[in-house]
Order: structure tokens, then C-alpha cells, then sequence
């Protein structure tokens, strides 16, 4: 086994002083893993979503709590949740996921302006923030809190009310989760025309799925407010296995794999003098840190 390892790991002369990892072979090996593994994670998915699946909880009334905790300590009055806003936030998820975009403004010119208007709130000042592929509403609201355009819709003063649509479903041929969240200032007849303020977005990393799933928001929650009840949207989702934490672990392992094996080529190349082997690894070396770091980046969350 030890004697193995070494044939697999260490350039030396039974293997021509080219690790077998390094071999044409073992990379068309690897590259037949990842597209057989991909087809065999996304049947799983589909067929038993309770044993993988993406681990989630994410719920509105989250949101909310986490959102007037951060504006309370910043000096700043609590929003109220609007139904009309949560209703334009639903709205603008379930048409993302059936045009199949990941914008504010959708495909045909809708922006988030029509959503709440076809709502029935009318607004003085209005805002939008979008996020996806996050696993729990503090990782969605720490993204939004450390983006400076996404942070001044939080803070901003110039909101009363707050809605928010939590909605799984295929986006890019990924299954994720799409997170609306909507502000706004109500209208009145003393004050100026409306006026259209910021609109932000987040992303992280997020298969396919039904057109029927795919604007299939989760089951809501209520819960009492001065104004009655207020429909709350969630999604709370623990399979057995996390299929996004699976395969980044999978991607990072081998990646640091084959970086170990270049460094080892180089370092025992140069010290045996025969240099003209490796003399393009420092090349693969960078090419891999940057697939690496793009990785970690991607299951951390992206801001955009």
C-alpha cells in the first residue's frame, strides 16, 4: 500500500518521474467521475430529496426579527411586515424562477417597481435585495449586512414596511433557494411622487426540476399582527446529506489533491536537477489555487 501511495503521489522512476495522479489516464478518470457523480447527485436529489438534498432554514419571520435587530442597533425604528409586500416578493421569486433569470429587472422589462404595484402598495420610496443559495437567514442577512448596497437598504430611513418571499426551485438548471426582500413607504397625498431608491443583490452558490416545483413556493406560516394575520413563507429542508456541503468538500479535496502533487513534482524534480519536466507546473499550481479559492468563495456566499 505504502509503495503505492508513492507511485500515485511521488514522482520517482517507476513512474517516469511523473506522478500517476499527473497521468492523462487518472484526469480522464476524474473527469469521468465528476459528469457520472453530477448525473447520479441530481437522481438522487429527485428521487430522495430526504437523504440529499440542500440544507436549509430560512424563514420570514427570521428575516424579520434579524432585520429590526440590525436596525435597532443602529438607531433605527423597526419595520412593519407588509402583506403586500410579501405578496410582490412572492411574485418576483416565482417569475425568476419561471423565466429563468437572476436580476432585478426581469427578461421582458418587468422591474421591481411593477411587482409592488401590481400588489396594491403604492410607495413613496421603495427597495429590493435578492439573495440565493444561502442555508439559514443569519447567512442571508450577515451577506446583506457586510454589502455596502445592500447594507443602506437595511439601514435606510426612508423605509416603514418590509415583506419578504423565501422560495425553492431550479434556477440555471441548480435547485436553490430565492430570497425576496421588499421595502417600502407607503404613499400619501402630501408628500412628493414616488421615488425608486436602491435595489441590491447576493448570490451564492445553488437540479433540476418540475415546471410545476419551480414556481412552487414553500408551505406559509402566519402569524398575528396589529393589522390581522400575516402570511410568513419559509423553507426548512434537513436531508441526510447536504448535497451543496458534499460536493464543494468532493471539489476541494481533489483540488487540493492535485496542488499537493504539482508541489511535490517541483520539489523533488528540482532536487534530482531534472527541472525540465515541471517546468509548467507553478502555471497549473496557480490555475488550481484560483479553481480552489473560487470553491471556497462560492459556498461562502457571493455578493454582487
Amino acid at each position: 500500500m505504502k509503495d503505492f501511495l508513492h507511485h500515485f503521489f511521488i514522482p520517482r522512476e517507476s513512474n517516469n518521474y511523473k506522478a500517476r495522479l499527473l497521468h492523462q489516464t487518472t484526469l480522464l478518470f476524474f473527469i469521468a467521475f465528476f459528469i457520472i457523480g453530477g448525473l447520479l447527485l441530481n437522481l438522487t436529489e429527485n428521487k430522495y430529496p430526504s437523504v440529499l438534498g440542500i440544507s436549509t432554514d430560512i424563514t420570514s419571520e427570521q428575516l424579520l426579527t434579524l432585520l429590526n435587530q440590525k436596525r435597532q442597533e443602529n438607531g433605527l425604528s423597526v419595520l412593519s411586515f407588509s402583506p403586500e409586500l410579501a405578496t410582490a416578493a412572492r411574485n418576483k421569486a416565482n417569475d425568476m424562477l419561471l423565466k429563468n433569470y437572476w436580476a432585478h429587472s426581469s427578461p421582458d422589462g418587468k422591474t421591481p417597481w411593477d411587482f409592488l404595484k401590481d400588489a396594491g402598495y403604492n410607495y413613496v420610496y421603495a427597495g429590493e435585495n435578492l439573495a440565493r443559495g444561502f442555508n439559514t437567514s443569519e447567512d442571508v442577512t450577515n451577506a446583506w449586512m457586510e454589502s455596502p448596497t445592500h447594507r443602506a437598504n437595511v439601514l435606510s430611513s426612508n423605509y416603514s414596511d418590509v415583506g419578504f418571499a423565501v422560495v425553492v426551485g431550479s434556477l440555471g438548471g441548480e435547485e436553490t433557494v430565492l430570497v425576496v426582500q421588499e421595502f417600502g413607504n407607503r404613499s400619501l397625498a402630501a408628500l412628493p411622487q414616488p421615488s425608486e431608491v436602491s435595489v441590491s443583490a447576493s448570490s451564492n452558490n445553488s437540479n433540476e426540476i418540475s415546471v410545476d416545483q419551480k414556481i412552487a413556493a414553500s408551505p406559509n406560516k402566519s402569524v398575528k399582527s396589529s393589522s390581522g394575520i400575516i402570511p410568513l413563507s419559509g423553507v426548512k429542508n434537513t436531508p441526510l446529506v447536504d448535497s451543496i456541503r458534499l460536493t464543494t468538500n468532493i471539489g476541494v479535496f481533489i483540488v487540493s489533491l492535485f496542488i499537493l502533487a504539482f508541489v511535490l513534482e517541483i520539489i523533488i524534480l528540482k532536487r534530482r536537477r531534472i527541472v525540465n519536466f515541471a517546468e509548467h507546473n507553478p502555471d497549473h499550481i496557480l490555475f488550481l489555487a484560483s479553481v480552489l479559492l473560487i470553491i471556497i468563495i462560492l459556498r461562502r456566499g457571493v455578493i454582487m
